[in-house]
């Protein structure tokens, strides 16, 4: 589209006003000094040539045409546009929503931010320093809640007695559950460890017997034995026991075994087995999580130590250090692809202020006589010119024309934008962007394939509409504005206020990144699973340390 404005006016008067030697002032127009200053303090606005249905439907009105004809097309141009962004305002809701509820959502999703003071982080102080890691703000946790309090035996024997009984599980499961509003399933590990212990107890006797009896209760003994196991199912998925044999977690947590393959072996076993037994469903849904969020499995053999180390499609998207979503460069790539999206809008809105503004101002007619000038009367050559617009065909073409086409340029905008964002994905962001612009040029498309040669003809034979506007219309800011830098600056604030906003609002694409390696690697500076663990953070380094 080529937008021709009053801006593109002001400059061919002001290019008169200097150079004056390459024009006729001695002509009837220029006869004076006082007509040169007045054309210079004209402003104009002028509509670009016809070529979308949008043209047509203000212009072939006016010649006698089939109306209908018009709005039929304006209106399957509306319903086309309007169809196409209301499916891409349901995936880009559809995915935002499922991400985040999934990987958040309050009391029910994956993972969630332990602050400084709060219930679960108090039975915690015996791994999250502050500033251990470089977070002073937080952790984050993406497992169930009941293998974090059982992390600290203090934080289950309420009493100090040296047990922890059934009686102190229901008490401190309906603490945290108050102050942190999640399920916990505290009783169930709780009575599936004694369940352990005596094979022959029966869930209906260990939830009825007497606090002063211990048949329904764990000792501290008991806990011990089980601890490393406990902490072990923190990994939630058996695929990245090998991670942690590279990190040397299994080695603290499996002294027994002396064997790096059977260390992993034994990590599978419990994790596939042993964890979903004593933990229960709360497991499996972690595990529903884990294999929904983190993406496909991409193995890597590594020859020299005969061990393998994993990775998850989505979460390598986001942490892969050369260039993943939360890299300087990809956010650079995301900046270039908003700044083109933004500058082919800026185009379109700038299109859309030359029809306010024109049709604002245009002279009006009560009827349809003399509206239209016929230039040449040479044959075909004939070329018109629109003087005035008739009062009823503007305010229709304002209300039905112009208002909606506004209203779905700033939709497609704001909507596009996160479209753009939400890709999270080189490939997926290029394609995103070639069809938005497809979506914005379905108007022409309508028009150069659908709108008969005859009603093309008449259009490209009429002059593009132009009418004087009151100086200081063009958004009240003075004559000598710098446009270009003005849109400039314009599109580069747009832009960076959406990335600031997708990157580093709460749950934005930098949390996001955080809360994928430690769901999906139990990895990273502020994961409560790395913490617990110890050894390296994070699989990449160890890999790099030990030369794998």
């Amino acid at each position: 589209m080529h937008l021709v404005g009053g801006h593109h006016q002001e400059l061919h008067h002001q290019e008169l006003h200097r150079h004056p030697e390459h024009y006729d002032v001695s002509s009837e127009e220029w006869s004076s000094a006082d007509d040169q200053q007045a054309i210079h303090r004209k402003h104009y606005s002028q509509l670009p040539p016809i070529q979308s249905v949008y043209d047509e439907a203000l212009v072939l009105p006016l010649f006698g045409a089939r109306q209908w004809v018009s709005w039929t097309m304006l209106l399957f141009n509306l319903v086309m546009q309007g169809v196409v962004l209301v499916k891409i305002t349901e995936l880009v809701w559809t995915e935002m929503q499922y991400r985040d509820q999934t990987l958040w959502g309050g009391t029910g999703g994956a993972c969630v931010w332990i602050k400084p003071g709060d219930a679960l982080s108090l039975h915690l102080d015996h791994v999250l320093v502050a500033g251990k890691s470089g977070s002073d703000e937080g952790y984050l946790y993406c497992v169930p809640e009941s293998l974090l309090i059982v992390d600290k035996f203090e934080s289950i024997d309420l009493n100090g007695d040296g047990y922890w009984s059934a009686q102190e599980s229901s008490a401190q499961t309906a603490a945290v559950e108050e102050e942190t509003g999640r399920i916990m399933n505290l009783d169930y590990l709780m009575f599936s460890l004694v369940l352990k212990k005596n094979p022959a107890a029966q869930w209906g006797d260990l939830i009825a017997a007497p606090a002063t009896q211990y048949n329904a209760s764990i000792s501290r003994a008991t806990w011990e034995s089980h601890r490393n196991y406990l902490q072990l199912c923190q990994a939630l998925n058996p695929t990245i026991c090998p991670n942690l044999e590279i990190r040397g977690i299994l080695k603290k947590y499996l002294p027994e075994e002396h064997k790096a393959r059977k260390r992993v072996a034994k990590c599978e076993n419990i994790l596939t087995y042993w964890c979903p037994t004593v933990i229960g469903e709360k497991f499996k849904q972690y595990g529903i999580y884990h294999a929904d969020l983190c993406g496909v499995k991409e193995t890597v053999w590594h020859k020299s130590v005969s061990l393998r180390s994993v990775r998850y499609s989505t979460e390598w998207k986001y942490m892969n250090r050369f260039d993943g979503i939360t890299t300087v460069m990809y956010f650079g790539f995301l900046m270039v692809m908003l700044i083109i999206w933004w500058m082919v809008m800026l185009l379109e809105i700038r299109l859309l202020y030359a029809w306010w503004t024109t049709l604002w101002f245009f002279p009006v007619a009560e009827n349809k006589e003399d509206c239209i000038e016929t230039l040449e009367e040479d044959g075909e050559n004939r070329k018109f010119k629109v003087l005035k617009l008739p009062a009823r065909h503007r305010r229709i073409t304002m209300l039905l024309n112009l208002l909606p086409r506004t209203i779905l340029i700033l939709c497609i905008s704001v909507i596009g934008t996160f479209f753009l964002i939400e890709a999270d994905d080189y490939q997926d962001l290029i394609l995103n962007c070639v069809a938005l612009t497809f979506l914005i040029d379905i108007d022409e498309m309508i028009y150069a394939g659908i709108i008969s040669n005859n009603r093309k003809d008449l259009c490209e034979k009429t002059q593009p509409l132009t009418c004087e506007v009151p100086k200081g219309w063009s958004l009240l800011l003075p004559e000598q504005t710098p446009w270009t830098l003005v849109h400039a600056i314009s599109v580069l604030v747009v832009v960076i206020s959406f990335l600031l906003h997708s990157y580093f609002r709460a749950g934005g694409k930098l949390d996001r990144g955080e809360a994928l390696q430690c769901l999906c690697q139990g990895s990273g500076r502020i994961c409560v699973s790395a913490q617990i663990w110890g050894g390296e953070l994070d699989v990449r380094a160890a890999i790099n340390k030990l030369g794998y």
